[in-house]
C-alpha cells in the first residue's frame, strides 16, 4: 500500500499546488480491520492448511463449504475446518471457489476427483468446456472398468453351488475349467466341419450321364453329407439344451441374438427330416436351407474379433441409421434426375425404380457397367453421383473406426488385467506356501527347544521327590508359584549348562522367539492350534504330556491326566491340579511375567 504522504511529496516536487488542497484519503478504521480479519477462514484437509474468506465460500451457498453445515467440521479450540480428504484434489476445489471455474486435474484419477466433488456438493456438470469432454470419456471408462472387474470378481467369488452353475461357468469362460476347454474346441471344430460341409455339398462331383449335367457333391454323396450334417445338428442341439438348462435367466437367454442364431443354425435340419418326402413343401425346405449359413455366426462365441465387431456396430446404430438414411436420399434423388436425363424410347431407365440400381452402384463406387447413360447430361448426373457417394460413406467411417478401436483397446486392457491378476493371483500363492513352510518350521524347532526344557524341568522334579522319599505328591502340595520357580531355576540352569538345546543356535532372532512363544501361548489359553490340523502333543523317553481343549473358559486343563516319570525316578501323578509346564523364552521381564500369568493357570 502507497503511504498517504507520498503522493503529496511527489506533488511538491513537482509544482503540483494544487494537489495539496485534495483531501488525503482517511485511516482504516480498527474495527474495519477487525471484521475483515473475522471473515478469514482455515480449512485444514489432512493436514494441510488452506486459507481463504468467508465472502469466497458464501459465492455458492448450495455446496458444503458455501452453507452453514460446515460448522460440523469446525474444530471448537483451534476454529478451524478440518477435512479428512486429498489436499492435492482439494486445491482445486479453492480455485473453483475463488475463480467460479471448475477444472479438471490432469494428473489425478477421475474416480478419486468426482467422488471429492460429490462429497463437496459440487456438481460436475458445471465443470469448464475446456475440460468437460475429458472428464466425461475418462470417467465414462473408469467406470466400465470398474463394472468389468467387478464382474470378474463377482464370477470368481461366487461359489458355485451346483452342476448347473459349474455347467455355464464352463460355457461362457473357456478357461475356467478343464471342461471348459475342452467344450470350447470341440463346438468350434464341429462349427468348422458343418460350415465347410455345407460349401463342400455344392461342388461338382461329377456329370449325369443320363441328362449331361454336373452333380453337385451333396447329390453323389448323399448319405454322408446326410451322416456329418446329423453328427453337427445332434451336438448343436446338445449344445442349446445345455446353455437353455445351464443358463440363470432362461427367458433372457431364448430372447438373446446367440439363441435365435442357435435356433435357426439346427431348424432346416429338422424341418428337412419332415418334408424331404413332400413335394409340396420341397421349394420351401431348399429356402430353409440358406439358413444353415448362420452356423458361421456360432463362431462369434469362439472370436473375440467378432464379438468386438458386433459390439461396434450396436454402438454405431445411430451412425449407420444416418448413413442409411443419407443413402437413401442420394439414390432417389440421383434416380429421378437420371430418369429424366436419360428419358428416351431406348433407355434403360425406363423408370426411378429401375435407375435406382444404377445409382446405388455409382454412389458406392462398385460400377458394373450394365446400365450406363448415354447423354451428355446423364453422364454429367453420373460423375456427381459418384462423388457425392464417396463423401457419404467416407464422413462416419472414422466415427465407427473410433468406436471400434476403443471397444478393442477396452478388451486388450481387460485382458492385460486378467493376465496381471493372474500373475499376482501366482505370486501370493508361492509366497503364502514359502511363509506357511517357514512357520511351519518355525514351529517344529519350537517345539524341539520346549520338549527338552521340559524334559529338563521333568527330571530336575523327579530327582526332588526321590530324594524327599515322595513317590505320591498331592495336590494341595503342589502349588503353581513354587512349580514355576523350580521350572525357571531348571530352565536357567539348563540354557546355560547344555550347548545343544541354545536357543540363539535353533531360533537366531530374539523377536522370532517371542513370536512362537506368543503362538503357543495363545494356543495353550484357547484351546486352539494354530495352522496346525492335529492337537499339539509330544512324547518323550521319560515324560509324556497331553494337551486338549477345556470345556470352561477357554483353558487347557490336565484332569484325569498323568505325567508319567519311569519307576527308577518315582511318580508324579494329578488329578486336580493343572499342572501344564511351559517353556519361555529369554524375553522382558515385564512381558514374560504377563505372559506367565496368562498361561500359567491353577483350578481347584
Amino acid at each position: 500500500m502507497i503511504p498517504s504522504w507520498l503522493p503529496v511529496v511527489r506533488a511538491s516536487a513537482i509544482g503540483w499546488t494544487p494537489l495539496l488542497q485534495s483531501k488525503l484519503p482517511d485511516e482504516p478504521l480498527i474495527s474495519n480491520r477487525n471484521c475483515f480479519q473475522d471473515q478469514k477462514i482455515i480449512i485444514n484437509v489432512s493436514g494441510r492448511r488452506f486459507e481463504t474468506l468467508k465472502s469466497t465460500l458464501e459465492k455458492f451457498p448450495d455446496t458444503l463449504l458455501g452453507s452453514d453445515e460446515k460448522d460440523y467440521f469446525q474444530d471448537p479450540v483451534s476454529k478451524e475446518y478440518f477435512f479428512d480428504r486429498d489436499p492435492e484434489l482439494f486445491r482445486y476445489i479453492m480455485e473453483y471457489y475463488r475463480s467460479e471455474r471448475l477444472h479438471l486435474p490432469k494428473d489425478s484419477c477421475v474416480t478419486a476427483y468426482h467422488e471429492e466433488l460429490l462429497y463437496f456438493g459440487i456438481m460436475p456438470e458445471i465443470m469448464g468446456d475446456c475440460c468437460y469432454e475429458e472428464y466425461l470419456d475418462k470417467y465414462r471408462e473408469n467406470k466400465e472398468r470398474q463394472q468389468e472387474d467387478k464382474e470378474d470378481t463377482s464370477d470368481d467369488e461366487q461359489p458355485l453351488t451346483c452342476f448347473r452353475d459349474k455347467l455355464w461357468r464352463a460355457f461362457e469362460n473357456p478357461q475356467a475349467s478343464t471342461l471348459a476347454v475342452v467344450l470350447y474346441y470341440v463346438t468350434g471344430f464341429f462349427i468348422a466341419v458343418s460350415v465347410l460341409a455345407n460349401i463342400t455339398e455344392t461342388v461338382s462331383c461329377g456329370i449325369s450321364i443320363e441328362t449331361g449335367e454336373s452333380i453337385p457333391c451333396g447329390e453323389k454323396y448323399n448319405a454322408a453329407f446326410f451322416c456329418l450334417d446329423t453328427a453337427c445338428v445332434l451336438l448343436f442341439t446338445i449344445e442349446y439344451l445345455a446353455r437353455l438348462y445351464a443358463a440363470p435367466d432362461r427367458c433372457k437367454f431364448v430372447r438373446s441374438v446367440m439363441s435365435i442364431i442357435d435356433i435357426a443354425a439346427v431348424f432346416p435340419y429338422y424341418v428337412g427330416l419332415f418334408m424331404s418326402n413332400n413335394k409340396e413343401f420341397s421349394g420351401a425346405f431348399t429356402t430353409l436351407r440358406v439358413f444353415r449359413v448362420c452356423r458361421i455366426f456360432k463362431f462369434s462365441r469362439h472370436s473375440k474379433g467378432l464379438r468386438i465387431l458386433g459390439c461396434t456396430l450396436r454402438c454405431c446404430a445411430s451412425e449407420l441409421g444416418f448413413l442409411l438414411f443419407t443413402i437413401t436420399m442420394g439414390v432417389i434423388i440421383f434416380s429421378t434426375i437420371m430418369f429424366y436425363a436419360e428419358k428416351s424410347e431406348m433407355s434403360q431407365f425406363s423408370s426411378i425404380p429401375a435407375a435406382f440400381w444404377y445409382t446405388i452402384v455409382t454412389m458406392t463406387t462398385l460400377g458394373y457397367g450394365d446400365i450406363v447413360p448415354t447423354t451428355i447430361i446423364g453422364k454429367v448426373v453420373g460423375g456427381i453421383c459418384s462423388l457425392s457417394g464417396v463423401l457419404v460413406i467416407a464422413l462416419p467411417v472414422p466415427v465407427i473406426v473410433s468406436h471400434f478401436a476403443r471397444i478393442y483397446q477396452q478388451n486388450q486392457r481387460t485382458d492385460k488385467r486378467e493376465a496381471q491378476k493372474k500373475a499376482r493371483l501366482s505370486r501370493l500363492t508361492e509366497m503364502k506356501a514359502v511363509a506357511e513352510a517357514a512357520f511351519s518350521e518355525g514351529k517344529k524347532k519350537y517345539k524341539n527347544r520346549r520338549i527338552k526344557c521340559s524334559n529338563a524341568v521333568v527330571g530336575d522334579i523327579a530327582s526332588d521327590a526321590k530324594e524327599h522319599k515322595q513317590n505320591d505328591i498331592v495336590e494341595d502340595e503342589l502349588e503353581n508359584a513354587k512349580i514355576y520357580d523350580r521350572y525357571n531355576k531348571s530352565r536357567q540352569i539348563a540354557v546355560k549348562n547344555d550347548d545343544d538345546t541354545n536357543m540363539d543356535d535353533e531360533l537366531q532372532d530374539l523377536f522370532e522367539q517371542q513370536y512362537y512363544h506368543l503362538i503357543d501361548c495363545l494356543q495353550q489359553t484357547t484351546g486352539l492350534e494354530v495352522a496346525e490340523p492335529d492337537a499339539f502333543s509330544f512324547t518323550g523317553n521319560s515324560s509324556r504330556l497331553t494337551y486338549r481343549k477345556s470345556n470352561s473358559g477357554g483353558k487347557l486343563l490336565q484332569r484325569n491326566k498323568s505325567l508319567n516319570i519311569s519307576s527308577s525316578l518315582g511318580e508324579l501323578h494329578n488329578s486336580d491340579v493343572e499342572i501344564t509346564p511351559k517353556r519361555s523364552v529369554l524375553i522382558p521381564s515385564r512381558l514374560h511375567q504377563h505372559l506367565t500369568r496368562c498361561c500359567y493357570s491353577r483350578r481347584r
